[in-house]
């Protein structure tokens, strides 16, 4: 798993543990991540801008991750495609048996309704 933006600023570090006393049951269990050649681009004045470049990212379920980088290197974009609330540009992003990338937006928000959790800083 090596995660990068385009500049290579962000980095992202697993460890393969499972998480203790996990409830039974579909929605709380955890899940594997496959994520396969995302490209995810925003909008940049009047350009347009790679934000997030990643060959390949392979998490077991209840693997631990630490998602670092400096200010603008692409963490909460990362975020955001793997959790299915934006649709990389191009590649596939699977948790479990679930493929984020085919399910449309309604189906996407209630995945994460029932599987997610997030508290970002700006919240």
């Amino acid at each position: 798993m090596t995660p990068s933006t385009t500049d290579g600023r962000i980095g992202v570090r697993a460890a393969a543990r499972p998480v203790p006393g996990s409830p039974a049951g579909d929605a709380c269990a955890p899940l594997s991540l496959a994520a396969r050649h995302i490209v995810f681009k925003a909008a940049d004045g009047l350009s347009v801008r790679t934000i997030l470049s990643i060959e390949s990212i392979d998490l077991p379920a209840g693997a631990r991750v630490a998602v670092t980088g400096s200010s603008g290197a692409g963490k909460t974009s990362l975020m955001r495609v793997l959790s299915g609330m934006v649709r990389p540009d191009t590649g596939s992003v699977r948790w479990g048996e679930t493929e984020l990338t085919a399910l449309s937006e309604p189906e996407r928000d209630r995945w994460r309704g029932r599987f997610c959790g997030f508290l970002f800083q700006d919240f």
